[in-house]
Formats: structure tokens, sequence, C-alpha cells
């Protein structure tokens, strides 16, 4: 593994780690598979100044002009710019799975005797 992307790593790592924000964690999980794409895109985010919570604020700051709502692939575009790592994007696969069907009851036994008495 090339020097930059080492370093990548461990300047993400360490990010995360003195982040209590659950979403940084999973952003800088993202930013390790990209910066370890390349040795270029991990140059470029160490040759960056931004911290991912700048990023991250950046996309809220994006979902506030839009009403509330960033789709996944917007987010991290507009991160990964942010960070000086231009030309990247996540596509997101949608899975759908079927919810569990709650047991049936079974029907309730009727005596018409009860009714009658």
């Amino acid at each position: 593994m090339a020097e930059h992307i080492k370093k990548a790593i461990a300047v993400i790592d360490q990010e995360a780690e003195e982040s209590r924000d659950a979403n940084i964690k999973q952003i800088a999980q993202v930013l390790i598979e990209a910066v370890s794409l390349r040795d270029d895109i991990a140059l470029s985010y160490l040759q960056g100044s931004q911290k991912i919570s700048g990023a991250f604020a950046k996309v809220r700051e994006a979902a506030r002009k839009t009403g509330g709502a960033v789709s996944d692939e917007d987010a991290y575009k507009i991160m990964f710019e942010h960070l000086g790592m231009q030309g990247l994007r996540v596509r997101t696969k949608l899975v759908v799975v079927e919810d569990e069907r709650p047991a049936q009851a079974k029907p309730a036994r009727l005596n018409l005797a009860d009714f009658l008495s």
C-alpha cells in the first residue's frame, strides 16, 4: 500500500475516533474506501485542509436549502468536493426486503349456545 494511502487512512481514522458523531464515523469508512482506490486520491485528501466534520456541515447546509433532504449520492458528492477529492461519487443500492409477517391469530371458535343463554 502506498505511503499516501496509509497516511490518509491514519488521518481519517484519527478524526473518526475523536468524534462522537455516528455520521462522521460512517463517512470516515467511505472515505477510507475512497483513498484506498488510488494514491493520487489519497494525496488530494492529504493536501486539503478540510475536516470530515466541515464536509458534513456542508451537507447539512445543502439539506437546509432543499427543505431538509439530500440524497446519499449528492451528500457524498458535496463532501468529496469539499475535501478536494474531485471526480468521485458513491452509488447506493437499494435492497428491497419483505417485512416479517406477524403470526396470524387463530380464529376464535364460537359456540352458538354461548350466545343463546
